[in-house]
């Protein structure tokens, strides 16, 4: 027969047993992002060519050349920080023209996702040193790219979605010819 005592003692050991397991699992699995880029640091209707960087959110990030459609790439676009809300987000973002916005992460991060706003032209995304020239992000939906899982909620063509990126991702840049990105969250 137990004694109250050792059921005492055994309720406690699950419940530490318990709350050492939800810790494992937060650590490994964390929800909340590590880093959220939201184009706020760089004042209003600041322009950036090819080979400009910047730092937003404590992250750098590099203006690169960008390649049309038919393959041919340019170094001749811009990128612009407006306050449109053409992403989706709230307060500034980033408007690519004709370049690649690459990212600096710093360590690899798990999971990415970023508001988008499409409205006409081409597309391009590296991640982990793969790349891929598209026309709509529903083209790269359900697919991977560089050992990465890529989901995307719309995404045909002159509209608002979100860009979802799971697995190890070490490098990632992206652009287009009319896009506009917010909030870009690191996991």
């Amino acid at each position: 027969m137990k004694t109250r005592k050792t059921v005492t003692h055994s309720y406690r050991i699950l419940g530490l047993l318990a709350l050492l397991a939800g810790v494992f699992l937060l650590s490994a699995c964390p929800s909340a992002a590590i880093g959220t880029i939201d184009f706020e640091d760089p004042p209003l209707g600041t322009v950036y060519y090819v080979g400009d960087t910047f730092t937003d959110s404590g992250y750098t990030m590099t203006i690169a050349p960008f390649q049309w459609g038919n393959g041919q790439m340019t170094s001749n676009g811009f990128a612009r920080i407006d306050d449109q809300g053409l992403a989706g987000g709230s307060g500034q973002d980033i408007n690519t023209n004709n370049v690649n916005l690459s990212f600096d992460l710093g360590d690899p991060v798990h999971k990415l996702t970023l508001n988008f706003g499409e409205y006409g032209g081409n597309l391009n995304i590296e991640i982990n040193g793969a790349f891929v020239n598209f026309q709509n992000f529903t083209d790269i939906n359900g697919t991977t790219i560089g050992n990465v899982s890529v989901s995307v909620v719309n995404g045909s063509g002159n509209d608002i979605g979100q860009l979802t990126l799971d697995g190890n991702i070490e490098t990632f840049s992206i652009g287009g010819q009319e896009l506009w990105l917010d909030d870009v969250a690191l996991y």
